[in-house]
């Protein structure tokens, strides 16, 4: 979801904006935004029971308008337990919880409905809907490193992204901590575990000339050299398609750099997961 910067939220009840619903007026889990609390530009709210936001559970932090959030919340119809959470990894992640009275209800449907005051606009995309937190963020957005890399000229490249990858959206993967300017060779691969080129996982690199380096992913997916001043980076399209949702890949760059009799230092090599 996103909050456009003309959203004007006029009342201290909140703006409700989705909730589930029975075949008739019963609403749960009703959700929305309010007021900020402190310095950002709204904060996310829920309600068990449908009713006023101010009466439920609210995000603690402030969120920023013009900025994509993953949210998930959901409506226990046999506790009357709703819960809210914001950008989450896991069913674990931090979350927010009201509990209603209203209990035992069927609710047969999602509904996208604003509230009387509301004026503005939110946008959503990757809308689902399931009985579980699994079956709508099973498989959360990561990147975290594996497996170490070896010295270049000024020391070990790093691999980090500018924003966990998720489907829809580009994702920079940037080599840092490398000679300026640099060229590099970023691999990205399916396994970290064998590969078709350099056969099992990870691969000494020492009698081929680059003492104390690995390769440590597979070269099967993408290939690409890229120059970079002051660091190496390539932006990652991720398609807006559930095929590539809770794909697993892995990446590892190979910095040109006379260090060695092969050239090349390798960088750290990072696991990404992508989610919505």
């Amino acid at each position: 979801m996103r909050v456009p910067a003309t959203t004007a939220i006029t009342t201290t009840n909140g703006l409700y904006f989705i909730h589930f619903k029975d075949a008739t007026t019963g609403f749960r889990a009703r959700t929305g935004i309010r007021a900020p609390g402190a310095a950002g530009n709204f904060r996310l709210a829920i309600h068990a029971d449908g009713t006023n936001l101010s009466l439920g559970a609210n995000w603690p932090q402030d969120l920023l308008f013009d900025t994509e959030y993953f949210v998930v919340f959901n409506w226990n119809a046999t506790t009357g337990l709703s819960e809210l959470w914001v950008d989450p990894t896991s069913q674990a992640s931090p979350s927010v919880a009201h509990t209603g009275t209203l209990l035992n209800s069927f609710m047969v449907g999602l509904a996208l409905r604003q509230s009387t005051e509301f004026t503005g606009f939110i946008n959503i995309d990757n809308l689902l809907v399931g009985l579980s937190f699994a079956d709508v963020a099973g498989v959360g957005p990561s990147y975290q490193t594996f497996g170490a890399g070896c010295a270049n000229s000024v020391g070990i490249a790093t691999n980090t992204v500018d924003s966990l990858p998720r489907l829809g959206r580009t994702t920079t993967v940037t080599l840092g901590n490398v000679p300026n300017p640099a060229l590099a060779l970023l691999l990205i691969g399916s396994s970290n575990v064998t590969s078709a080129t350099f056969g099992t996982l990870p691969l000494e690199l020492t009698p081929f000339g680059a003492p104390g380096c690995s390769a440590r992913v597979s070269d099967d997916a993408l290939q690409l050299f890229a120059f970079g001043i002051g660091g190496v980076p390539y932006p990652l399209s991720i398609p807006n398609d559930f095929v590539f949702f809770g794909l697993q890949l892995y990446t590892q760059g190979f910095v040109f750099d006379p260090v060695n009799a092969l050239g090349v230092a390798a960088s750290d090599a990072a696991a990404m997961s992508i989610g919505l």
